[in-house]
């Protein structure tokens, strides 16, 4: 009878934490969460970013949801239009295009994104030691 065990305040203690943490847990509910991919795109619109971006978004949920939409003929065209060449059969092509996004998002591939150049005014005085560096 020696051999008896008693819980201990430590592992009661322990119970009420994890039920405190299984509480505060997100459960998975399969949503497509189109409401937020909706208002990725106005600000994207807003923004101007389908004028500037070849991938016109830089959403990876609104890029897929272009991309599942899309037909062979379509992801070639799109392919050509961010400079990925255009081979290989519908899912190999999906996936160079998605490599080519996720690369342009992380500054590691070749597509380059870029404005409009800023015009420089010789009157400001900012802008004019900037025309003189460069001149010289």
């Amino acid at each position: 009878m020696a051999n008896k065990k008693t819980t201990s305040s430590k592992s009661r203690a322990s119970k009420k934490t994890k039920a405190k943490k299984l509480e505060d847990l997100q459960q998975t509910n399969g949503k497509t969460y189109e409401d937020q991919v909706s208002r990725a795109r106005e600000l994207e619109e807003v923004l101007g970013i389908p004028k500037i971006n070849p991938f016109k978004t830089n959403d990876k949920r609104v890029f897929e949801e272009m991309l599942k939409d899309m037909n062979l003929t379509d992801l070639q065209a799109f392919a050509v239009k961010v400079g990925v060449f255009p081979s290989g059969n519908k899912t190999v092509l999906k996936n160079k295009i998605k490599r080519a996004f996720d690369s342009s998002l992380y500054g590691k591939g070749s597509v380059q994104i870029m404005g409009e150049p800023q015009k420089l005014d010789p009157k400001n005085p900012k802008h004019k030691s900037v025309i003189d560096y460069l001149n010289n």
